[in-house]
């Protein structure tokens, strides 16, 4: 998972017009001219799927980094919610489409719905 935050992300892909119709980000990422009319939504497009795959926990580790109080929403079949709970409490199940999983972590992949260092009340 990435370590920068929505804002860092929403930074690094500033839009770039060229004179001429087209343009492109600042990642490298580019439009065509017969895509001109529509580069904002096109581009907007892109920079979500940039923070969505940057919110996304594809590892044990990126797991276990994120901060407490976090919330996810797993991959899988049901995509149930959990919380990190504080010191070595691990994973606490929140809501899902059936009852509570026997497992004690949400499955893998999951996104990040809420980081309490990057989306806390300041």
């Amino acid at each position: 998972m990435s370590a920068m935050s929505d804002r860092d992300i929403i930074a690094a892909h500033s839009f770039i017009e060229y004179a001429w119709g087209g343009g492109f980000c600042e990642c490298g990422h580019t439009w065509n001219d017969q895509q001109w009319r529509e580069h904002h939504a096109l581009h907007a497009d892109h920079v979500v799927a940039a923070i969505r795959e940057a919110r996304t926990v594809r590892t044990v580790g990126e797991l276990n980094a994120l901060p407490h109080l976090s919330v996810v929403r797993e991959g899988g079949k049901y995509g149930s919610v959990w919380e990190r709970h504080y010191g070595n409490a691990g994973w606490k199940y929140l809501s899902g489409t059936f009852t509570a999983p026997v497992r004690n972590a949400p499955q893998l992949p999951a996104l990040v719905l809420y980081r309490p260092d990057e989306d806390g009340i300041r």
